[in-house]
């Protein structure tokens, strides 16, 4: 290519650079983005991308002087032939999105161009024409939302997180699926979920020894007096306060975090509840970097549930004395906050966002407003308390 030709492709981006025209581009884009459910969001992208062009075109055309129009629009005709020759062998049937040719170069648009460049300017750059855009598509954007509101299974927070509405059972779904406290439940994980029982955890029941009780904070004993820290049967998988498996992202970042959290600042060493803990949990991992292949192919055999979803697994050799204190250190991080039951009530109706729920049995807790739910079938323990319809 001739060197003036190049010149003018120099120019050309340059004046790009100078006039900030990325700059305003991205702001487009991320108006665009967070209007995407309006249409003239992207036309407005297209329209500040074309002006942006045809700004740096009357610049070029300002730089050299009007006998370089036709020398100008010819190098970009001849450059928009090199593009097509390349882009014929890939199959790309356009033009835009390279050097000197914008994502918006097609046929009209290269007429326009030069028919631009017989014109005088009357807007030396696009901003104008840019803010004018944007403008129109924010209060645009906002009249629609207003008229018409989002779509219903668009949430203003997050377009994937459900609830059922009860912490105690978001709390047992979370932890049958290995998610972690910031992970979004999604409407397959409540489809998933065909029987369940609440029971009094199996840890704290009031025959704990005097020694274990020790353990205990003086703050969890009226707790435990009014009310009941709750654990789960979910598809038939026990999901005690100490949970047996628990996924690693789960463990790791929910549950250890916490621990470390609250042992970082009460600890007279610092991480020596997390240390204690994770004492008793073991990685099952067989993607941990630091097994060589004989330990990865041993823990494959071993535990073969592990490949697909890596977990820790809890000692379960551990005496009771050592998992109430472990509780313990669950209870003073935060971990045990959802799992409390006050008065030993449940509200059942939770149960309903549960479409293929089959079964719930309550031993010893009492369900309350369980007819609003449908389809389910609701039992009790040999010492459950009379239900509250």
């Amino acid at each position: 290519m001739q060197d003036e030709k190049l010149r003018y492709i120099f120019v050309h981006e340059l004046m790009h650079i100078k006039q900030r025209h990325l700059t305003l581009k991205l702001l487009a884009s991320a108006a665009s983005a967070v209007h995407w459910f309006n249409p003239v969001a992207r036309l407005c992208m297209i329209a500040i991308a074309r002006d942006c062009e045809l700004a740096c075109d009357r610049s070029v055309i300002e730089r050299f002087g009007d006998d370089a129009k036709d020398k100008y629009m010819y190098t970009i005709l001849e450059t928009a032939k090199r593009l097509c020759a390349v882009r014929a062998y890939a199959g790309v049937k356009t033009l835009g999105g390279t050097l000197f040719l914008s994502e918006t170069s097609e046929k009209d648009f290269m007429e326009r161009r030069y028919a631009n460049m017989k014109l005088k300017p009357t807007f030396r750059h696009p901003y104008a024409v840019a803010i004018i855009a944007l403008a129109a598509c924010v209060i645009l954007g906002g009249f629609i939302i207003q008229i018409c509101g989002l779509p219903e299974n668009i949430s203003s927070e997050s377009s994937t997180t459900l609830t059922t509405g009860s912490a105690l059972l978001d709390e047992g779904i979370r932890a049958y699926y290995g998610l972690r406290a910031t992970d979004p439940i999604t409407l397959e994980h409540l489809e998933g979920i065909k029987t369940i029982e609440l029971r009094p955890s199996t840890i704290l029941k009031n025959d704990i020894d005097d020694w274990s009780i020790n353990y205990i904070t003086e703050d969890m004993l009226p707790m435990m007096e009014t009310g009941i820290f709750v654990e789960y049967v979910i598809n038939g998988q026990n999901i005690d306060l100490l949970e047996e498996k628990p996924s690693v992202l789960r463990f790791e970042d929910t549950i250890l975090k916490a621990i470390k959290e609250f042992s970082d600042e009460n600890a007279a060493t610092p991480s020596y509840y997390r240390k204690w803990w994770q004492a008793f949990y073991l990685k099952k991992d067989p993607s941990d970097p630091s097994y060589d292949d004989q330990k990865r192919a041993e823990l494959i055999a071993a535990f073969p549930d592990s490949v697909e979803n890596p977990y820790y697994l809890f000692d379960d050799y551990a005496s009771k004395r050592e998992r109430v204190y472990l509780t313990r250190i669950a209870y003073l991080s935060g971990l045990l906050d959802a799992r409390y039951l006050d008065g030993g009530v449940f509200d059942a109706s939770a149960l309903a966002t549960l479409p293929n729920l089959e079964s719930a049995v309550f031993t010893d807790i009492t369900p309350a407003n369980y007819e609003e739910t449908l389809d389910v079938i609701v039992q009790a323990g040999d010492r459950a308390m009379d239900t509250v319809a």
